[in-house]
């Protein structure tokens, strides 16, 4: 069991987002600034696509980091056993090779199996007990407790005041429950009372106390009744004690147990990986390089026009010397109607053929 403090968030959140954003003006044709700058997606020499190009490519770079530093490095866990506790772990034998154990008290036996070993028919109890606590305003106390599917706890306490009681499960959920968010899996507020906890899964599990009033809470007394399930460790294939080093291929399964029938006692469990940091980071980098070249290749080949060859016309400076072009055929217009006669001079109707004063053809 692990203890702690603090103060929890707060629980309101506004509506309302704090940042602004810079609103930019469109052109035509979804381009920004209009047509000639190249910022645009629309810009027809390219320049939306060579941004979209880099932002695509800064974000598979942190990818290729965060995927090669969980695959590549080393995985430390802190483990925590009460008397006759178990804990089980079962590293990626496809990503990790090999395990460190470092344990300072040299007395945590580590177990070995090819398969997940069952549950113990047996339980392990214990009681633990806190005395004269204080809880001043917006104030957390929190037992952790890891506990194997099976397992059960009673929890029961008394206070002078109204307190608010918590339980959450998972490490994640009780970081956002301190930060205000509601990730609890169930809750009571009362002076005095209990709650009766049934592990449906392994996990850590968050027994948490909170003061959300203006004056101090003084709690007389809390008290934790457990019953925790064991893993059978009788048949295991190979058995460890204190600090070593061991390959993983084999036995993958391991569970730690504490043989002390009186104290807590933590060891630190390493995982290391299989490939180093540096041989994914460099494979994946010229993987995303590849990708990147075949995709400018793609693009290139489809924005190159193709020609067809009866599209093709001759120039002039093509043919043969002397050979002249034919001439170009001019349109043909009808010759206007005159307006006056030639012989007489008087004025002719509008598509008159003789003179209506002289009789002349005109």
């Amino acid at each position: 069991m692990r203890r702690g403090r603090g103060s929890r968030g707060s629980r309101s959140r506004s509506p309302y987002r704090s940042s602004r954003r810079h609103h930019r003006r469109y052109g035509r044709r979804h381009r920004y600034y209009g047509y000639g700058y190249g910022y645009g997606y629309g810009y027809r020499r390219g320049g939306g696509f060579v941004i979209i190009l880099v932002v695509m490519g800064i974000i598979l770079f942190l990818a290729v980091i965060g995927i090669s530093s969980s695959i590549g490095s080393s995985k430390t866990y802190d483990v925590n056993l009460g008397p006759h506790e178990t804990r089980l772990y079962h590293p990626n034998t496809d990503l990790k090779n090999e395990i460190e154990i470092i344990d300072l008290s040299g007395v945590i036996e580590t177990h070995f199996f090819e398969t997940k070993p069952a549950i113990s028919s047996n339980r392990v109890s214990r009681d633990i007990q806190e005395n004269d606590l204080q809880f001043p305003p917006n104030s957390v106390e929190f037992w952790e407790l890891y506990l194997i599917k099976g397992s059960s706890v009673i929890v029961s306490w008394t206070a002078d005041q109204l307190i608010e009681f918590y339980i959450v499960k998972g490490d994640s959920d009780f970081n956002k429950w301190k930060e205000g968010e509601n990730t609890q899996k169930d809750s009571k507020m009362s002076a005095s009372g209990s709650y009766t906890l049934n592990a449906n899964s392994d996990d850590d599990y968050y027994f948490t106390f909170f003061n959300s009033g203006s004056s101090t809470v003084g709690v007389s007394n809390i008290t934790y009744y457990i019953e925790s399930a064991v893993y059978e460790i009788s048949n295991s294939q190979e058995t460890k004690s204190g600090s070593f080093s061991k390959s993983i291929s084999d036995n993958p399964y391991i569970v730690f147990y504490n043989p002390s029938a009186t104290n807590d006692i933590s060891i630190e469990y390493i995982e290391n990986p299989k490939y180093s940091f540096g041989l994914i980071f460099g494979v994946m980098m010229i993987t995303s390089v590849l990708i990147f070249f075949v995709i400018y290749r793609l693009r290139k080949s489809k924005s190159t026009p193709t020609v067809q060859t009866s599209q093709i016309q001759p120039s002039r400076s093509s043919q043969p010397i002397g050979v002249s072009s034919p001439a170009p055929i001019k349109a043909l217009h009808h010759r206007p109607s005159p307006k006056f006669c030639n012989a007489c001079g008087s004025g002719l109707l509008p598509n008159s053929e003789f003179c209506s004063e002289c009789g002349t053809k005109v």
